[in-house]
Formats: structure tokens, C-alpha cells, sequence
């Protein structure tokens, strides 16, 4: 390619940033799956903290060669009447369609990936809650054979597969409408972690975050100004109509589910019987585990 494709480097001005910035998180949402899928590794949890921030650093240099590819590999008309644009840059510098086909077979295969990781994080966090009876006691059972959450995995699968039947259109409300969700679920990490540090300085932890209690400030900052991105005084304009209605369903539903675990007798645990639900013998908190005595058993 040549620099001279990839001038002018700014068009359209901050608008057209923000509106890949809106986007962003929900291509970030597979590395999570990591820690959510804990349980079911046979690796170190030191490990497991490193290989987050590995896939993270990796994701990112992968997503920077793709945009750095498409702008130099071809001319902004090319760009421009492109209806994939990564695919049509790939035919024009190689000069036949072929490769442009190429490309898209390998992204439907990144696609089908990123779909499998979410597939598992998705189940397992319904199973964590059902296990901590904060969601129906349905979706903590096991398969008796190949001990997967078969009801989450059900539930999951309906779901998705219901999503695509939606249009082309709704995709678009989907990702931005999940990308307000995955900053949120950040922020809410984020503070969870500065909480963590103050009131418990000396927990066990096997991957410490480089930084400190100073780097879960930075995240905190960093998601509340993404999650400002999507309000309306934005300079993109936020979220749209669609995007707002999703976002207000998902809240409701939230909402009624929190009202039932607290409001029933049988999602009624105290603070130490859930905490070993969470996490087991393992990593429950000592106290907790000698307050349950036997009952764990």
C-alpha cells in the first residue's frame, strides 16, 4: 500500500470517532470469558489474570493491522464504493476477487469463534447466579453426563438463534445497545475493585493488577466517560430509539428479576452461604466456611 491512501487521517471529525468508539466495547466482550470459564480450566489462576491481559494486547495490535491495512492497501474511492471494505481492499491489492472471498470465509470463521466464547460466558454466568440462587434453580443443573448447564445452554442457543432472525438493521441497534452494557458491567468492575482494595487490603489474590487501587481509578474514569459517549450530548448523538428501548428492556427485566430473588424465601441465603455458593471450599472466606459448619458438606 501506500501512505498517500490512507490522507486525509482525520474525516468527518470527532462524530465519526465517537461512532467507532460506540462500538468498540462489544468487540472487547469475548475476552471476559476467560475468568468466566475458570472453573472448567486446568491452569493456574496467576495464569489466568495474564492471559485476560494477553488476549486483550492481542486483540487490540489485531484490530490496529486490520484498520492500518485497509487505509494504506487501497484508495479512499475504493474504500468508499466498498460493501466490505476489508474484503474489497484485499481483491484490489491483489488483483482478483478471489481473495476478497477470502477474507470473508476468514471472517465468518472469527465470527463463529467469537459466537462460541460468548455461547460459554453467557451459560456459565446464568449457572454462577442459578448456583447462587439469584436466577431459578433450573439453570444450576447439570447434565448428568457431560455436567454442562443444559437449561442456560438452552435458553442461550433460543435466544441467539431468535436474534438473527431480526434483519440486518437490528444488528447494528444490538451491538451498540450491548457495547452501553459491557461499559456498564466495566464500571461496575471497576468500582467493585477500588471497594475490594480499600476494605479488604489483604484478601488472597492470585493476579494482582499492575497499579493498584490507582489503575482501578483509571478504569473507573475511563468507563464513565465511554458511558457518556452514548448519551445524547454526545457528539455522535448517543444511542438511537432502538438502542434506548433495548437497554430499558433489559433494566425491566433486571429489575424483576432482583425484586424475586429478594422478595422470595427459597433465593433467601445469608452473606456466607453465598459466598461459599460462589466460590466454593476453595476460595470462600474462612469465617464463612466455619459459620456453615457442616452444612456445606
Amino acid at each position: 500500500g501506500e501512505i498517500s491512501n490512507a490522507l486525509p487521517a482525520f474525516d468527518g471529525g470527532t462524530a465519526g470517532i465517537v461512532a467507532v468508539l460506540l462500538m468498540a466495547p462489544a468487540m472487547f466482550v469475548g475476552f471476559d470469558v476467560i475468568p468466566q470459564g475458570i472453573e472448567e480450566m486446568k491452569i493456574p489462576l496467576r495464569l489466568a489474570g495474564k492471559l485476560v491481559v494477553f488476549a486483550i494486547a492481542l486483540g487490540a495490535l489485531w484490530y490496529i493491522l486490520m484498520i492500518l491495512g485497509v487505509a494504506f492497501g487501497a484508495p479512499a474511492s475504493v474504500r468508499a464504493d466498498a460493501s466490505v471494505p476489508v474484503a474489497d481492499v484485499a481483491a484490489h491489492i491483489f488483483g482478483s476477487p478471489a481473495f476478497g472471498s477470502l477474507i470473508i470465509v476468514a471472517g465468518i470463521g472469527g465470527i463463529l469463534t467469537s459466537w462460541n466464547a460468548m455461547y460459554l460466558g453467557a451459560t456459565r454466568i446464568i449457572f454462577a447466579m442459578a448456583r447462587a440462587k439469584m436466577l431459578p434453580a433450573v439453570f444450576a443443573k447439570l447434565h448428568p453426563k457431560y455436567k454442562t448447564p443444559t437449561a442456560a445452554i438452552f435458553l442461550t442457543g433460543a435466544l441467539g438463534i431468535l436474534g438473527t432472525l431480526t434483519g440486518k438493521n437490528a444488528l447494528g441497534w444490538f451491538v451498540d445497545a450491548s457495547s452501553f452494557g459491557v461499559v456498564v458491567g466495566y464500571l461496575c468492575v471497576a468500582i467493585s475493585f477500588c471497594i475490594l482494595r480499600r476494605r479488604e487490603p489483604d484478601l488472597a489474590r492470585p493476579f494482582k493488577a499492575v497499579g493498584g487501587f490507582g489503575m482501578g481509578v483509571l478504569a473507573v474514569v475511563a468507563a464513565a466517560a465511554f458511558i457518556c459517549l452514548y448519551l445524547p450530548f454526545s457528539p455522535s448523538g448517543g444511542l438511537g430509539r432502538h438502542e434506548w428501548l433495548m437497554v430499558l428492556l433489559w433494566a425491566v427485566i433486571g429489575v424483576v428479576l432482583a425484586l424475586i430473588v429478594h422478595g422470595g424465601r427459597r433465593y433467601r441465603v445469608s452473606a456466607a452461604e453465598r459466598e461459599f455458593l460462589l466460590y466454593g471450599k476453595e476460595y470462600a472466606r474462612r469465617e464463612y466456611l466455619e459459620e456453615l459448619g457442616d452444612r456445606i458438606s
